[in-house]
């Protein structure tokens, strides 16, 4: 989902139009957030970052950073100190990797699963990204978490190319 983001941005000139806070339990991946950086889509980046162009966009103040502990973020995310701005003290949005869904709703996380549980609880809508191609080597984790409430879901199909 991350690119096919960037794919719109780009495809309709709106580079620095359609920004994002960018808060994550671990790296989204350098070529995610590189590409992101260079279309100027992240207002804010935080726990930490990882690649070359979102460095040179917080050097240069594009992009509001401050570097903290990875095991800090879920607490600090619960205690509201990264959505002190918003209205109701909430993301708007998650974005969660999903290997599979059991049939009661459960979500079986993916190996991003960090502060997955915390992202849940502080957002608005919970949006996940369904990676198929590793779902059997998740099925072993057997750690759950429920999206049992009126959070609206989308499910999105992962666009890697299956073996």
């Amino acid at each position: 989902m991350p690119l096919a983001l960037a794919d719109h941005v780009e495809k309709n000139n709106l580079q620095g139009k359609l920004k994002f806070n960018l808060f994550v339990g671990a790296s989204s991946g350098a070529e995610t957030e590189n590409r992101w950086a260079r279309l100027n889509m992240i207002e804010r980046r935080s726990p930490h970052q990882v690649g070359k162009d979102i460095a040179r966009g917080i050097n240069n103040g594009n992009i509001m950073f401050f570097d903290k502990h990875l095991s800090m973020f879920p607490v600090d995310l619960m205690y509201g100190f990264y959505t002190l701005s918003k209205e109701k003290n909430r993301l708007d949005v998650a974005i969660v990797e999903a290997s599979a869904i059991t049939e009661d709703g459960g979500i079986i996380p993916g190996a991003s699963i960090g502060a997955s549980p915390e992202i849940i609880q502080m957002a608005d809508k919970v949006s996940l990204a369904y990676e198929t191609n590793r779902a059997f080597l998740m099925l072993t984790f057997r750690r759950r978490l429920s999206l049992r409430s009126t959070r609206q879901c989308r499910i999105w199909r992962d666009y890697t190319i299956s073996p």
